[in-house]
């Protein structure tokens, strides 16, 4: 997993305390096909942490993804000893294969067994599953 944060040339000057660390979440916390890996940093006077991370898979495992996202937030050893990163940052910015995943009922008769979940008819902007 890699997690990758640019800054302009006009603020990179202005980019201090960085600090890079990871958190391993897959077979036994070490096999590395699950976890998320961290960058933080500050940005004038404020502080930002970046997450990428990789979450557990299937509709049925939301509690192994809860755990996942608890043992990254929590695991991760950068910042103030003993704080997790949502405590300590100003802001957090996480992304990743997160695998929430929606699964709603297919409904009969529905083209190819899709279900629309949301339309704006005036728009003509809809969201089809």
């Amino acid at each position: 997993m890699r997690l990758l944060v640019f800054a302009r040339r006009h603020v990179a000057s202005r980019v201090t305390n960085v600090e890079c660390g990871r958190r391993g979440t897959g077979v036994g916390d070490r096999l590395g096909n699950k976890g998320g890996v961290v960058v933080t940093l500050r940005l004038h006077d404020t502080s930002l942490a970046f997450v990428a991370s990789h979450l557990e898979a299937f509709q049925h495992s939301v509690g192994g993804r809860n755990a996942d996202f608890a043992a990254i937030a929590g695991g991760v050893p950068l910042g103030k000893k003993g704080a997790d990163l949502l405590s300590q940052f100003d802001h957090v910015f996480w992304c990743g294969d997160l695998n929430y995943r929606i699964d709603p009922a297919r409904e009969a008769g529905s083209p190819g067994g899709r279900t629309t979940i949301w339309s704006n008819q005036k728009s003509r902007n809809s969201c089809t599953v």
